[in-house]
């Protein structure tokens, strides 16, 4: 083969599934110095519409220990509506509003019924661009991508088998075409073939043959003259919108090298170069089961799925459906937002524990400490009790808080016409109360005022209501506090 262009060589790997109508079709596909290498495969005949289909692609995936990771899904070419169209500009933007409105005249379906979407496959005439438009129903991707999801399968990509077919026409460009003329590539699956006109310059003219190999194999002289008239045709119809177009060669691979002599069947019949061209030339290499020679996968192609693999970043087609988008979508945000909550709340707990953790470690300090406080009491007790019996005698060496004085000063200060009668003092407490009788009420309180004025006494009051007796005398007891002011 050819040696691989750079911008097209595989980088990572991909696993690429096909659910065609009656194959469903598995590979794991990897980077290698000859391109790509197919290290698994999975081959299995099955109808499209079986309820435990989901079922089959998982157990599929998990029999073979297929990577989890999003697949690329490519959609079978005969589902597909695909058309090579020649725009009149190189604007990007004039391109996709020209495509849409061809998208509306290529299909009888309603725009609301169908994706589409195109690729740029190559410029022709000065100011023009080659594209590819593909247009499909909604309900046939609608219903690939909910038996991958029901299999538990994410899916990245997806698109048509063409792309695939145009990714491998542009990997293997030299050996596919020659210097000035056009290839026809004819891609034998199962049920149908995918005719495929190019040259170096890009795809000119693409056709779905409903023909296939499981026809071809099973009767051979009935199918071969019909097979070859349809490719006859498509040669024709080709020119007729390119007139300049000269056919070379016809190359058939995917499963039209299991079939004998139909490469030059077809080289006879057109007058034209045919060969077969085995499908595994394609990868550097492919594992020996299930085996492509043997029955029944004889009559299956891997091609398109090849092509998708060892062209991945260069995918352009988008066949996912706008609803599947939204859904999906929706489901990235709700993962998001349960992701964001989830943080918020561990931070949050987080934040508990840290501050839970730091009171407990607090309320254990303080715990010690007043255990520690606590062995102190005894100690402190003495303390007090030294400190107050030092105080005693402090006051009971100061002469003015001597009884002499005390009672000195209570006389002292008596004013004429009050008598007193008794006096009481308590010492250890510093506490005392004078009683005696006054001629009225206005000498006794100026007998207190005047104890309060000598600061040794302080918080002189009269204990109980002053009261005149039988001789209209006015008896009195004040208590008061023994300080030592001035």
């Amino acid at each position: 083969m050819a040696s691989i262009d750079k911008a097209y060589t595989a980088t990572r790997q991909s696993v690429v599934v096909e659910i065609a109508s009656d194959w469903l079709k598995i590979i794991h596909v990897e980077p290698s110095k000859g391109g790509v290498r197919i290290s698994k495969m999975h081959l299995e005949h099955v109808d499209d519409s079986s309820h435990d289909l989901p079922k089959r692609i998982s157990e599929a995936l998990k029999k073979n220990k297929f990577p989890s990771i999003p697949v690329i899904v490519c959609v079978p070419r005969q589902m597909v509506n695909v058309k090579i169209l020649e725009l009149p500009s190189i604007n990007p933007d004039e391109i996709r509003d020209m495509v849409d409105l061809q998208s509306a005249k290529q299909t009888p379906y309603s725009k609301d019924e169908v994706v589409s979407d195109y690729r740029i496959i190559g410029h022709g005439r000065p100011g023009y661009t080659r594209i590819m438009l593909v247009i499909v129903q909604k309900s046939i991707l609608r219903h690939r991508y909910m038996l991958l999801e029901d299999a538990g399968v994410g899916v990245e990509k997806m698109s048509v088998g063409s792309e695939g077919m145009a990714n491998l026409l542009t990997i293997h460009s030299a050996s596919l075409h020659s210097a000035a003329g056009a290839t026809v590539l004819l891609d034998v699956d199962s049920a149908s073939t995918d005719l495929i006109i190019s040259s170096r310059q890009g795809m000119l003219y693409t056709r779905n043959i409903m023909i296939g190999a499981a026809g071809l194999l099973s009767d051979y002289d009935k199918f071969r003259d019909k097979f070859t008239l349809e490719v006859g045709r498509s040669i024709e119809m080709c020119q007729a919108e390119s007139p300049a177009v000269k056919i070379d060669k016809v190359m058939l691979t995917g499963a039209g090298s299991n079939i004998p002599g139909l490469a030059e069947h077809i080289g006879k019949m057109l007058n034209v170069s045919a060969e077969a061209v085995d499908a595994t030339k394609f990868a550097s290499a492919v594992p020996q089961s299930p085996s492509l020679k043997a029955e029944p996968c004889n009559m299956v192609s891997i091609t398109p799925l090849t092509g998708m693999a060892a062209g991945h970043d260069a995918i352009q087609v988008s066949l996912i459906p706008d609803s599947v988008k939204m859904r999906k979508g929706l489901l990235d945000k709700a993962r998001a937002m349960s992701l964001l909550g989830i943080l918020t709340l561990a931070v949050l707990l987080s934040f508990s524990m840290f501050s839970i953790i730091k009171i407990s470690s607090k309320k254990t300090y303080l715990g010690a400490l007043e255990a520690e406080i606590k062995k102190t009491d005894p100690v402190v007790q003495s303390v007090e009790s030294m400190a107050d019996m030092i105080r005693l005698v402090k006051v009971r060496q100061d002469s003015r808080t001597s009884t002499i004085n005390i009672i000195s000063l209570l006389q002292k200060h008596l004013p004429e016409k009050v008598y007193v009668e008794s006096v009481e003092l308590d010492l250890n407490e510093m506490k005392g109360s004078v009683s005696g009788i006054g001629n009225s009420r206005a000498d006794i309180t100026t007998y207190k005022k005047s104890l309060e004025n000598t600061k040794l006494f302080t918080d002189v009051k009269p204990e109980g209501a002053i009261e005149a007796n039988q001789d209209k005398k006015f008896t009195f007891k004040l208590i008061f506090s023994v300080g030592a002011g001035q």
